[in-house]
């Protein structure tokens, strides 16, 4: 049981960090001209991942003996 959390726990915090430095690295594209179809594509995936993460972490409790 424990293996199960720590491998949910493990792509909950990646997805979690990984959505919200996709998410600051989109807004930062909003300084330089060019597509704006494409950054809200972006913005948009990289927000539902870091809410994905989050709520993982969140709902999956840690295990108690």
């Amino acid at each position: 049981m424990i293996i199960l959390w720590l491998i949910i726990a493990w792509i909950g915090g990646t997805a979690a960090i990984l959505g919200s430095l996709m998410s600051l690295g989109s807004l930062l594209l909003w300084t330089i001209p060019g597509d704006q179809k494409g950054r809200l594509k972006v913005l948009g995936f990289s927000m539902i991942c870091a809410i994905a993460g989050f709520l993982l972490l969140r709902l999956v409790p840690f295990p108690l003996q």
